[in-house]
């Protein structure tokens, strides 16, 4: 991928114009999942066997492997590599401040990390999430940071896809999925699968149904689920005009309550289709 004047990611999109954004294929999720074990066969052979091919570096070849197939194949609704990098530096963010607040906790046993994703699809935002998480336990050690993540889909089909995808990649024993009814709270559902001792979340990724951002969150902050120190990264704002999402979040800012930015770049696979993700971070 290259800069373009504007700051935004360039990329080499070879596919044919007839699968471009928002074109959807028959099985493509199943297709997609016959190209990543095309893919991790060949890192397997390179290196010699999977055994010795860590979880981390098993996500960055299936993650690699989905971008190829969405730039050459088909469009698909994964967030990509732009934003992939800013979700990345977003969570680091919230991981050192976490780190930082558990060292001040003279006598009080750590607490898991607690990083929810509303919208699994086939799992490469789990995926990104995942492996950032595990480097911050490579960086400061299990007995200071731990964490788990969990992921909710409407879908079982795509649900089932990302399971498969979370097993290759070496990563399912840090993620668990949740089948969500519609019908039901989010904050109810959420409850039911969060440790006892958990104090709410600390990271959340907003990628699922855009009419249900504000209502998921609202229903969050009611649950006293997202409070101080929560930071909150919500993707499409610009290319779905989900204005009553940000000026929510403004109106949280004007009373002290969030600092909120939006980083703008373009939506996944494409280079001419505005779009931006929203990071919040509540006071």
């Amino acid at each position: 991928d290259a800069v373009t004047e504007n700051g935004t990611a360039s990329y080499l999109i070879t596919r044919d114009p007839r699968n471009g954004a928002f074109t959807f294929s028959v099985n493509a999720e199943y297709d997609l999942l016959l190209h990543i074990q095309r893919s991790l066969d060949d890192a397997f052979r390179s290196s010699g066997s999977a055994a010795s091919v860590s979880d981390i570096e098993s996500s960055k070849i299936i993650m690699k492997s989905i971008d190829e197939y969405c730039l050459k194949k088909q469009w698909m609704y994964h967030v990509g590599m732009e934003k992939s990098h800013f979700i990345s530096k977003f969570l680091e963010r919230s991981i050192d401040a976490f780190v930082e607040r558990n060292d001040r906790r003279d006598g009080i046993a750590n607490k898991k990390f607690v990083c929810v994703e509303l919208g699994t699809y086939c799992g490469y935002s789990a995926l990104v999430l995942a492996s950032t998480l595990r480097q911050a336990v490579l960086k400061y050690g299990k007995d200071a940071f731990d964490f788990h993540i969990y992921t909710t889909e409407v879908s079982s089909k795509l649900l089932n896809v990302a399971i498969s995808i979370f097993r290759l990649a070496k990563m399912k024993n840090y993620v668990s999925t949740i089948l969500v009814q519609e019908c039901d709270p989010l904050s109810t559902t959420l409850k039911k699968h969060l440790p006892d001792d958990s104090d709410g979340i600390d990271f959340l990724l907003l990628d699922h149904a855009k009419p249900m951002y504000l209502p998921d969150l609202m229903d969050l902050e009611s649950a006293r689920l997202l409070r101080k120190h929560s930071f909150v990264a919500a993707d499409n704002v610009i290319f779905n005009r989900l204005d009553g999402y940000r000026n929510h979040m403004k109106r949280w800012e004007a009373e002290g309550f969030v600092e909120t930015n939006l980083e703008e770049m373009n939506l996944e696979y494409s280079n001419n289709l505005k779009d931006g993700i929203e990071m919040t971070v509540y006071l």
